[in-house]
């Protein structure tokens, strides 16, 4: 099957309700024992976590690439931006907020394809390093980015913490 990589058309209410549906499956992976929790209650969590850190992709710095098949098929996205972080100041990266690829179309080597282009919207964008964070336990995420010369440059308690030069 092919795959296309394209700019998420923020006014489109299809790639908006992508967008938001990604984001809280990504989140649900990060609590632990999700599976405790009804979905409304997933869903008040997720609108407490947006609520506490709020962030507009529609602001310039913000880019958002999903993957979809030939046919239209949406099944990954990656979120990213320029900022600073945390562990060096005043100093711009790039900075991966979301990715995700729908469970049916994991192992594919999809992510992959996303995070090489997020990496070269880093340098489009005239930044050195990009970066990310991910939980400790989440060991295929992890694999990936080390395979695509990502670094663990800080943990603090269950984060860990990549960049990579680009």
């Amino acid at each position: 099957m092919d795959f296309i990589i394209r700019t998420m058309k923020k006014n489109d209410s299809s790639d908006k309700e992508f967008f938001d549906y990604t984001n809280f499956e990504s989140y649900k992976t990060t609590l632990k024992d999700s599976e405790k929790y009804s979905e409304e209650e997933l869903h008040k969590k997720f609108q407490q976590f947006e609520e506490d850190d709020p962030l507009d992709i529609n602001e310039s710095k913000h880019s958002v690439f999903i993957l979809e098949t030939y046919n239209g098929i949406k099944v990954g996205l990656i979120w990213i931006t320029n900022r600073e972080p945390f562990w060096r100041f005043n100093d711009q990266l790039a900075w991966i907020y979301n990715l995700h690829t729908i469970p049916e179309f994991r192992k594919q080597g999809l992510a992959r394809l996303l995070m090489i282009r997020a990496e070269e919207w880093a340098v489009d964008q005239n930044l050195n390093s990009i970066a990310l964070h991910v939980l400790n336990d989440n060991t295929f995420a992890r694999n990936l980015y080390e395979s695509l010369g990502y670094e663990l440059v800080v943990t603090h308690n269950t984060s860990c913490f990549y960049e990579k030069k680009v």
